[in-house]
């Protein structure tokens, strides 16, 4: 796949910039694990993968208003949550929820949880970014691991995930950028039936 292609070598360019013993390459998609895996090994460097889950509005499942990552972490879309009048007990039903089956994914797939990533140069990878929220609450993860600055890279996003995610200071790089924001996947690739067991 021409886009797949491209996306490999817009990596394997910014590894080459960096330079560096400390670059992590983390996926936040699914899709993007093999490879991240495979450049990883070809570069030896350190890869691994971020599973994160979107919260949806009540009874508006098109709707996202959040989204979880590993250990709890969350963020939320506080515009949405209070146009729709959303109750905390709800929200924190979700995040709970939602939580509980990342770990249940971990635990399926069986690999170890993100470490202590202080220092680390990470680039993130995702296939898709629509909305951007579930690229946040990965960032906002991988901030809490103490990573030293993130870039994200992205195969194809939105002009408005690409403004959002650069609107809370991380640097995006996205092969293709489209304004055709329907035409991009509504759950950006998550882990859900996932079968690669990953180092």
């Amino acid at each position: 796949m021409q886009g797949y292609n491209n996306m490999e070598s817009v990596i394997r360019r910014q590894m080459n910039e960096l330079a560096c013993d400390d670059v992590v390459l983390v996926a936040v998609s699914s899709c993007t694990v093999e490879l991240v895996n495979e450049i990883a090994d070809g570069i030896h460097c350190s890869a691994d993968f971020v599973i994160t889950g979107q919260i949806e509005a009540p009874r508006q499942a098109h709707i996202c208003i959040g989204a979880v990552a590993e250990d709890k972490v969350f963020v939320l879309n506080e515009e949405a949550v209070a146009y729709l009048d959303i109750d905390n007990a709800y929200i924190k039903a979700q995040i709970f929820e939602r939580a509980a089956k990342i770990t249940k994914i971990r635990e399926r797939i069986g690999a170890a949880k993100l470490h202590n990533l202080s220092g680390k140069h990470v680039i993130l990878v995702t296939e898709e970014m629509k909305t951007g929220i579930r690229v946040l609450a990965a960032l906002k993860y991988l901030n809490y691991l103490n990573a030293a600055d993130i870039l994200v890279i992205a195969g194809r996003a939105s002009k408005e995930a690409v403004y959002f995610i650069e609107n809370q200071g991380a640097r995006v790089i996205s092969v293709e950028t489209t304004s055709k924001f329907d035409l991009l996947s509504d759950h950006e690739n998550d882990f859900e039936d996932y079968q690669l067991v990953c180092k």
